[in-house]
């Protein structure tokens, strides 16, 4: 199948300022992919585990789920593009609360980061229309909000007093390369004010395609990516290093590809010609998984961290499972996909479930699937 290959990666320590993280030498994995590829006999399985169908009523009506946070028996799910809307479900499916649209105290305009802070148990929700993040308790009633002052898509918490925020930042004149440069990352201050970090440099010609935010935290590491390129990074009690590259063969952006600017690039993704970025990306203790978008399809492959072997979408049938998007973490061991209706249905009829089946209707929310990669060494 795929080749895994260890190299020795070694990095220059930056430092931006007295709080920033510094990057050291590290051991990476490089994972080649070949998006066409099919599945030449390793044996893989997705074990579903539970199956969720969201209630569906007038107040709960979903467009299209981009991330859903499991936490305390309670499913967060975030609907940034059609109703703006952060709503949650109780662990069987059953409606709780949603966000209110609006511009007020406790209202959201336009909803671009769900995170939770699993220290305070609190819900922090990124509104980037207004500038706001706001604050609720884990049923979704407000507690508080502040202003922020730069153009943040979606973040996550480091610690305490720091955060991870996917920004296009730029300098006038970097320190390091005495030219102007811009950012896809920043470590800001509790606050989002101060900015005590700038990593992933990226061509400024290139800063304003805008694509979706490649970042995970599982305990007490962040996983990121930067566009435009294939590295998974960790970021880790201050310290960043290399973990993955991403070998996308003669479907990866060059060099020459970046040269010929923003409308060639974005064509490339259009025409499926090139991957020109991880879509998402998630972890937990055992596995990473991520996206790309190949063939009017999102792709996703998900790698053990123990074996490095993989689990490739094309690794499967319908039958065996659904098709579906990778929206969040539910365990140490365990990802939530989300499956449109009309595929959940066709899955249950492959599989002789024809009275489940006919309980489906089109109209009705996404359901969840909590399910368990099984790779070889791993069960």
């Amino acid at each position: 199948m795929k080749i895994l290959v260890k190299m020795m990666a070694c990095f220059i320590v930056v430092v931006v300022c007295g709080q920033s993280c510094k990057q050291t030498d590290s051991t990476y994995t490089t994972i080649k992919i070949d998006p066409t590829e099919k599945n030449n006999g390793t044996k893989v399985s997705l074990e579903i585990d539970t199956i969720i169908s969201l209630e569906t009523c007038d107040a709960s009506l979903i467009g299209r789920i981009e991330k859903v946070e499991y936490y305390k028996s309670k499913y967060y799910v975030l609907d940034e593009y059609h109703t703006k809307t952060v709503f949650v479900f109780d662990s069987i499916g059953k409606f709780l609360n949603k966000t209110i649209k609006g511009r007020g105290p406790g209202e959201i305009a336009g909803t671009s980061c769900l995170d939770i802070d699993r220290v305070n148990d609190e819900v922090r929700i990124l509104d980037h229309i207004t500038y706001n993040l706001n604050f609720y308790d884990q049923d979704l009633n407000f507690k508080r909000r502040f202003r922020y002052y730069n153009v943040i898509r979606s973040f996550v918490g480091i610690n305490d007093s720091m955060n991870l925020a996917f920004v296009r930042i730029s300098v006038k004149k970097d320190d390091e390369i005495g030219k102007p440069q811009s950012y896809n990352y920043a470590i800001y201050d509790d606050s989002l004010s101060v900015v005590l970090d700038k990593i992933g440099p990226l061509r400024r010609k290139l800063a304003n395609v805008h694509v979706a935010i490649p970042m995970s935290k599982f305990g007490n590491e962040i996983l990121y990516s930067c566009i435009y390129k294939y590295d998974i990074f960790s970021l880790k009690n201050k310290t960043r290093e290399l973990k993955y590259k991403i070998d996308f063969g003669e479907y990866a952006l060059t060099e020459e590809d970046l040269d010929k600017g923003m409308d060639y690039v974005w064509n490339c993704r259009i025409e499926n010609k090139k991957i020109i970025a991880l879509m998402f990306l998630f972890h937990n203790k055992e596995f990473v998984t991520f996206g790309y978008p190949f063939n009017n399809r999102m792709s996703w492959c998900i790698i053990s961290k123990s074996n490095g072997r993989k689990i490739h979408s094309n690794d499967y049938t319908e039958q065996e499972f659904p098709i579906a998007k990778i929206v969040g973490v539910f365990s140490s061991d365990k990802f939530i996909a989300c499956v449109n209706p009309k595929d959940m249905r066709k899955f249950l009829i492959q599989n002789n479930k024809d009275e489940e089946a006919s309980k489906i209707k089109d109209i009705d929310n996404p359901y969840l699937v909590v399910f368990k990669p099984n790779i070889d060494g791993n069960s």
